[in-house]
């Protein structure tokens, strides 16, 4: 009896499990869809147990991060010290698809972000934009930003 009770409830906590981790892959795999169907020249590469990458030729990487439903967050890398507009375009409008938003609104905050990290080379900049956190850095051969809504 005792065990049998022990197993209910080891099956039932690793459902709990299995489902929250469900919720995060199919919201996630959601907005990577979408994120492949309204910009063009994105692939969807591979997928972690928490984030999906995106392939994309104004980037060397980004990725879609979704930890938990209400921490969504937007990455992306480049190879250069100065990003091309190129750049600021595709995470404006990637960024908005994946947290929802405007895209000049996405761009703007990475901007003034890159600016800043521009200015203090291998620092870490946090910058608050338009009910954004932007998380930037930039050294002499890359940069890159973040971005997630402010909780």
């Amino acid at each position: 009896m005792m065990r049998r009770t022990l197993v209910a409830i080891v099956s039932t906590a690793w459902f709990c499990v299995a489902s929250t981790y469900e919720a995060k892959a199919d919201q996630c795999d959601a907005v990577a869809g979408e994120l492949a169907a309204r910009v063009p020249g994105v692939n969807i590469g591979r997928r972690s147990s928490v984030a999906v990458f995106a392939l994309h030729p104004a980037v060397k990487y980004s990725s879609i991060g979704c930890l938990n439903a209400k921490s969504v967050n937007f990455f992306a890398d480049v190879e250069n010290k100065y990003p091309s507009a190129s750049f600021f375009d595709y995470f404006g409008r990637a960024a908005a698809i994946a947290l929802g938003g405007a895209a000049e609104d996405f761009r703007e905050g990475a901007v003034r972000c890159l600016k800043r990290a521009l200015v203090k080379s291998g620092d870490d900049i946090d910058l608050q934009y338009s009910g954004l956190s932007f998380q930037c850095s930039a050294d002499s051969l890359s940069s890159s930003v973040v971005v997630q809504r402010d909780k």
